[in-house]
């Protein structure tokens, strides 16, 4: 029996990485790029891959759409979706990468399931399945087969629970970013989590994956973001200012030529701009401040995760911090700092830092129910 043909809607960066893998293992794979300027930016972002690359990219759907639709994350605005929907048939399976806000509104629900990939892909060994509640056996079972075929561990979701790497990932981005707002920068953070253990950067990660992706998550989260929550606005004002990532040579980083990171003074201007818009006056912030802050900011947000079943326990925390964020091996994992550490310290640390912002830092209530038991 062939193998079911795979079609790629949109050449995000993670998208075109799947395509590859794929086509590099037999399967039948196209990429759909009706915008010429995207497919371009895809090429000279894979340019050392373009002759395998060139052949699978096309500009027009076909009019019937069988096998399995992969849509890229932050590529692909809902309104594009419709005539794709319309093409599809019952034997379509689609799968989002990343978010299902658009698709399982669009298409049918029962051939609808989300699969959450992590920068960089070819590092990260987890990849999560989430389907929707109306999501038929076989669409899931594509959907852990393409994390199969991509050498990953599938991990599937509760239905309605959304991820939990991205809720820890997002966690730590937001007080990363609160950090650079109060006076480092990406290349300070970066280097402290290298230091650290982690393989890679939140800021260079941010640029493989594409600035816009997460601002697509940010812009859906808008209407549910508590307005009393600190909010840093340097991420979106630097998707504005056209900062997308390594697909455009542009973003936390500059990458002259395609190649590798090189630090850009403007992102710190731009920083240094918001935070006095903010009333902010900068200070020097040490590197073993940078990681203690990522790091609480890891626990606490796993502890919420467990205390609401999201999670079932910091073991499953830690696989998924290794797997999917890149947390060093060495350190074991959130849960490991968090036994190590002990609940004590935690919650002093982390009422401390409530002094500064109550919201954010609030301690998890299984952290306080783990302290008063010790």
């Amino acid at each position: 029996m062939a193998p079911e043909p795979y079609l790629v809607l949109g050449c995000a960066p993670a998208a075109v990485s799947v395509a590859l893998v794929l086509d590099g293992a037999g399967f039948p794979v196209q990429i759909i790029e009706p915008d010429p300027s995207a497919a371009e930016r895809a090429l000279h972002a894979m340019r050392t891959h373009k002759d395998r690359l060139l052949p699978l990219i096309g500009s027009a759907l076909p009019d019937r759409i069988d096998g399995i639709l992969i849509l890229s994350e932050g590529e692909t605005e809902i309104s594009d979706l419709a005539d794709v929907a319309k093409r599809t048939t019952q034997k379509c399976a689609v799968l989002a990468l990343g978010s299902l806000a658009g698709a399982g509104k669009i298409f049918d629900p029962a051939r609808c399931a989300g699969v959450h990939l992590f920068e960089p892909i070819h590092r990260r060994l987890l990849a999560e399945v989430e389907p929707l509640c109306e999501t038929q056996p076989d669409v899931v079972q594509a959907a852990e087969a393409l994390a199969h075929r991509l050498g990953k561990t599938p991990l599937r979701l509760a239905p309605g629970m959304g991820s939990a790497a991205l809720c820890l990932l997002d966690r730590m981005i937001e007080a990363a970013d609160t950090l650079m707002m109060d006076g480092s920068t990406p290349w300070e953070i970066d280097e402290a989590m290298v230091d650290y253990g982690f393989d890679i950067g939140l800021y260079e990660a941010q640029d493989l994956a594409g600035l816009d992706v997460a601002y697509e998550r940010r812009r859906i989260a808008e209407p549910t973001r508590d307005p009393a929550r600190r909010y840093i606005p340097i991420s979106d004002r630097a998707v504005r200012e056209g900062r997308l990532g390594k697909k455009i040579g542009w973003g936390w980083y500059r990458y002259p030529g395609g190649g590798g990171a090189v630090i850009d003074p403007l992102v710190e201007d731009l920083a240094r701009e918001e935070a006095w818009f903010a009333g902010i006056t900068p200070r020097p912030i040490p590197e073993p401040e940078l990681i203690r802050r990522l790091l609480l900011a890891l626990i606490n947000e796993a502890a919420m995760l467990i205390a609401r079943g999201h999670l079932a326990d910091w073991k499953q925390v830690d696989l998924i911090a290794r797997s999917a964020l890149g947390f060093p091996a060495k350190h074991g994992g959130p849960g490991v700092v968090f036994e190590k550490w002990g609940a004590t310290r935690v919650l002093q640390e982390l009422d401390a830092l409530c002094d500064e912002d109550p919201i954010v830092w609030t301690p998890s209530s299984l952290i306080r129910r783990i302290e008063g038991r010790n």
